[in-house]
């Protein structure tokens, strides 16, 4: 579990700094913003469509791995969705 948090983590802060690479122009950086808003949607469909194939013991009273994969995910992309989000806002 620690290094599913420590590859999370190193993933938020690079997914973070990808999405505040400047633009010059107000447009360009609108356009960033939405192409990061995207990907951070793609990344978090393909983690919860590829953690579909988990299997799951018949004695599992625990949380749904899809689930859980999903949130962390989530978790993940979570600073750069919302740094792209105010940076669509100050630009649109």
């Amino acid at each position: 579990m620690s290094l599913m948090f420590l590859v999370s983590v190193i993933f938020a802060v690079m997914w973070w700094l990808i999405a505040r690479v400047p633009r010059r122009t107000p447009a360009a950086a609108k356009g960033w913003g939405m192409g990061v808003l995207g990907a951070s949607a793609l990344i978090i469909l393909i983690v919860y469509l590829m953690s579909s194939g988990i299997e799951v013991s018949a004695t599992h009273t625990g949380p749904s791995p899809q689930n859980v994969m999903a949130i962390v995910a989530l978790i993940a992309v979570t600073p750069g969705a919302i740094t792209a989000l105010v940076r669509i806002g100050r630009n649109g």
